[in-house]
């Protein structure tokens, strides 16, 4: 299964994009449109290295990087969900 494709992510995406929307700060509204790409970019490399057609060997420790790093985005990107209320 497709991580974009999930049920939870394409609800935390349309809260994320929402809460960017909200941001009047063009520096900080900026600051927030990079680190959503960089949460999306992060979900596409986990699919990558999860999908059978990845050529070569899985290493366990690159996958578990980048869903720390996807962890990181998650909690700023949750907490200006939560400021935004």
């Amino acid at each position: 299964m497709n991580l974009l494709d999930s049920p939870k992510v394409q609800k935390d995406l349309r809260n994320y994009e929402n809460a960017v929307k909200k941001i009047v700060n063009t520096n900080i509204k900026q600051d927030f449109e990079k680190l959503l790409i960089e949460y999306k970019l992060q979900i596409k490399i986990i699919n990558d290295l999860h999908s059978s057609s990845t050529p070569g060997e899985i290493k366990p420790s690159s996958i578990q990087e980048h869903v720390k790093g996807l962890g990181q985005l998650r909690n700023k990107l949750d907490k200006l969900v939560v400021d935004s209320r």
